[in-house]
């Protein structure tokens, strides 16, 4: 048996071929964890099923009609409770049942892991890494704007969301995040928001840097000084 785990990161986008805040996300999250020395594998969506190497650890694209359906195109979460699954059966065929997989799901995505770890509980060490809750985001955004604006048929959706979708992913999202061994925020605001909302202890809820800061840093310390210029210098920064 190897001395240390196989890590496991799923997200339904692959994180070389799509842009987005979780693909972004996980790619700096295997990247580091890659240059560390672990062995990292990347369970996502593709066209076909494959197994490819990459420089950030081996990607497996599992192949899923209902992956390609136009309403989950733009709202990927909204086909959630029927894709984790996919993923999850996906994991289990991929490692023999006596390898140590620490999974490790980004956001939502942390579902495919807990689907796992209840069938796989044996050698299995659940990671999740969470911004925030569905019910607190979709109060923030009816709160920054005016729906009225929009006509009765948003306003509408927007109700049936909200006594609909909301409560049926706060149940999975009690699922998934009561299973995780450990769940990994950046900011404060989010292990409020956690605590708050499910109760979670906070010895379970670790306060880590942004991933893309260490690498930051390590790219500071390769490159030149930033000249000095006499125009106004404009820094963007973005999670």
């Amino acid at each position: 048996m190897n001395a240390s785990p196989t890590l496991v990161l799923i997200n339904g986008k692959n994180p070389l071929s799509r842009g987005g805040g979780y693909q972004t996300y996980t790619y700096n999250l295997a990247k580091l964890l890659t240059s560390l020395g672990y062995r990292v594998h990347l369970f996502c969506f593709g066209r076909n099923n494959g197994v490819n190497r990459s420089s950030i650890g081996i990607i497996h694209t599992v192949a899923s009609r209902f992956y390609y359906l136009p309403i989950l195109q733009s709202i990927e979460v909204a086909g959630l409770v029927v894709l984790a699954p996919i993923l999850a059966r996906a994991i289990g065929a991929a490692f023999d049942s006596t390898a140590r997989l620490v999974v490790w799901g980004m956001g939502p995505w942390t579902l495919a892991g807990a689907i796992l770890k209840a069938f796989r509980r044996r050698n299995t060490h659940l990671v999740s890494s969470y911004l925030t809750t569905f019910a607190h985001e979709f109060q923030g955004t009816k709160r920054a704007v005016n729906l009225h604006d929009y006509g009765p048929q948003q306003v509408v959706k927007v109700w049936l969301v909200g006594k609909t979708l909301i409560p049926l992913y706060t149940f999975l999202e009690r699922f998934f995040l009561g299973s995780s061994d450990i769940i990994v925020v950046h900011y404060r605001s989010a292990r409020r928001i956690l605590s708050s909302q499910f109760g979670i202890a906070k010895t379970k809820l670790v306060r880590l840097p942004y991933y893309a800061e260490p690498v930051a840093r390590i790219q500071a310390r390769q490159t030149a000084a930033i000249p000095i210029v006499s125009k106004p210098l404009v820094v963007i920064i973005s999670r």
